[in-house]
């Protein structure tokens, strides 16, 4: 199947382009030298036919379909992504308003394979995985028909809505290619707005009050937060809505 693929890409990439095949090797190399050999050459092609604006997924969908990518080689704007990973970090399903007056829902969770982390954005109906009971940290989960967006902090998202499906515990994966996550925890000294995700330790020293407020889009909001120290150093942290819960008995 790995040969169908890449004979696709390339064949597409030459027809579009008017590239050699030598051509497109040589981008090919380039493409995982680039990326530190943390791709795949049906990934790299993936990724050079995309730069190229040439089209692979509608001539190739059934192709495609089977594809899965490494976290390292989406860029933005890629769509009908298949990738697999475990669940690193789970964040709330937040509810809002859309501009047809329905109630709209939004989660996400953040999915982490060998070669990074990549936050994924579920849209109305699909938050209802976060119900099952085999949702949780270090399961194994495959998204097929995503599409990758800018995110909120400048970073790329994968966007999973209505045409998108999340399997759960999947059958057809190598389990072994995916090793379970081992919460590693980082000193309050070390901590800097570039780390992203992270797990860290320490006393609470202090318990500051829930405060209430109202947000842009006229519904209720709630925050509150701690400072938390240890051998290096102190931090606050904040907690907002439901998240505040977990920390309504911790002790000072």
């Amino acid at each position: 199947m790995k040969e169908m693929k890449t004979e696709a890409y390339i064949n597409k990439i030459i027809e579009d382009t008017g590239l050699s095949r030598t051509d497109i090797q040589t981008l090919v190399e380039e493409k995982k030298e680039e990326l530190k050999g943390l791709i795949s050459d049906e990934g790299a092609l993936f990724v050079i036919a995309k730069e190229l604006g040439v089209d692979v997924t509608s001539e190739n969908k059934e192709l495609l379909d089977d594809i899965e990518l490494n976290i390292s080689d989406i860029i933005l704007n890629m769509k009908n992504i298949v990738i697999v990973g475990r669940i690193k970090d789970i964040y709330n399903v937040n509810s809002f308003n859309k501009s047809s007056g329905e109630t709209g829902h939004v989660g996400s969770f953040l999915l982490h394979d060998n070669t990074g982390d990549i936050r994924i954005v579920l849209w109305d109906d699909q938050v209802s995985i976060f119900k099952d009971e085999r949702f949780e940290k270090n399961e194994i989960v495959k998204i097929l028909n995503g599409t990758a967006k800018n995110g909120r902090n400048g970073g790329i998202e994968i966007h999973v809505g209505g045409f998108s499906k999340i399997d759960l515990a999947p059958e057809d994966v190598d389990y072994k290619k995916y090793p379970k996550i081992k919460e590693q925890f980082v000193k309050i000294q070390d901590i800097n707005e570039n780390l992203g995700s992270i797990s860290t330790e320490g006393k609470v020293m202090n318990h500051f009050p829930v405060k209430d407020f109202i947000r842009k889009d006229g519904q209720n909001g709630s925050v509150s937060s701690i400072i938390l120290r240890d051998s290096t150093g102190k931090v606050r942290i904040t907690f907002w809505n439901e998240d505040i819960e977990k920390i309504e008995n911790l002790e000072v």
